[in-house]
């Protein structure tokens, strides 16, 4: 049973993530992308 969860979990992230970025990208603007990009950057 953990092994199945962990290996769900994984793959549900990996498609989330790139689902997110493809969408971000097409909706918004490049630059847009570059300035929040930057931002995080530099709170992190």
């Amino acid at each position: 049973k953990k092994k199945k969860k962990k290996k769900k979990k994984k793959k549900k992230k990996k498609k989330k993530k790139k689902k997110k970025k493809k969408k971000k990208k097409k909706k918004k603007k490049k630059k847009t992308i570059v300035l929040a990009m930057g931002i995080s950057k530099d709170k992190n």
